[in-house]
């Protein structure tokens, strides 16, 4: 199986971020590229607009505390717009 790759894009520059082979993203990385105060990682939701408020526009991708790393969201890695979430940025872990 070939290694993944998925584009991610911060503050100021988007990276090609590599997953591991289990198909998660350690979060290590991310602070790495763009800054410590990374802590997550959203999506852009497809299936929202701006006229119908029930749809979030971004989706939080789940963390896994125990092994420090962001798990794979329904329907997978590919064709999704990643955004890196800052601490700044109010984000909190569920």
């Amino acid at each position: 199986m070939s290694r993944q790759f998925i584009s991610v894009t911060g503050s100021n520059c988007t990276f090609t971020v590599p997953l591991t082979s289990s198909g998660t993203l350690q979060l290590e990385i991310l602070q790495c590229l763009f800054s410590n105060d990374v802590c997550g990682l959203r999506y852009l939701n497809e299936n929202a607009s701006l006229n119908n408020q029930s749809e979030p526009l971004y989706i939080d991708v789940f963390f896994d505390e125990l092994n420090n790393c962001l798990i794979e969201p329904p329907g997978g890695w590919t064709n999704k717009k990643y955004e890196v979430v800052y601490r700044s940025d109010g984000f909190v872990f569920k």
